[in-house]
């Protein structure tokens, strides 16, 4: 899940690029610029280049005429490798939260893209700083802020 908290007015989304690996909305990716428009999880934690990963909430197929679905819904989270995304890039001073976060992070610390689309402590300086839990819809998620 990804719930943008503070972010910039009339930001441009990147919704040209497919992904090479499966992912869930809110995790996140770098570009692979050796390729076409594909992104993927980074050879190693990084806080350059990073995007948030989400895609369009759109109900297909039988789902269309039930009604109203919840974000949570396995249809508007789940993103299989070769299907296209759209890109959130992260930049100062937006805040984010996310369930795509590991364990070992308190208050302050510095974060990193890890190799696999979660967000990781960083033992060095980054622009991720961790700034604890917030509870929306009954969800648990991790807030992210970017700095300079």
């Amino acid at each position: 899940m990804l719930r943008e908290l503070q972010t910039n007015t009339g930001k441009v989304y990147d919704a040209t690029n497919v992904t090479t690996v499966d992912v869930v909305v809110g995790m996140g990716v770098v570009k692979d610029y050796t390729k076409d428009k594909e992104v993927g999880f980074p050879d190693a934690p990084t806080d350059k280049g990073v995007f948030f990963v989400t895609k369009e909430k759109r109900a297909e197929g039988i789902y269309t005429g039930l009604g109203e679905f919840s974000d949570y819904e396995e249809m508007f989270m789940e993103i299989k490798a070769g299907n296209g995304v759209k890109l959130i890039s992260p930049v100062f001073p937006e805040r984010y939260a996310t369930d795509q976060f590991t364990t070992g992070a308190v208050k302050g610390d510095y974060l990193a893209l890890g190799t696999n689309g979660k967000f990781v402590k960083s033992e060095s300086t980054t622009k991720l700083v961790y700034r604890g839990t917030k509870v929306i819809d009954t969800h648990t998620l991790h807030v992210i802020e970017v700095i300079n």
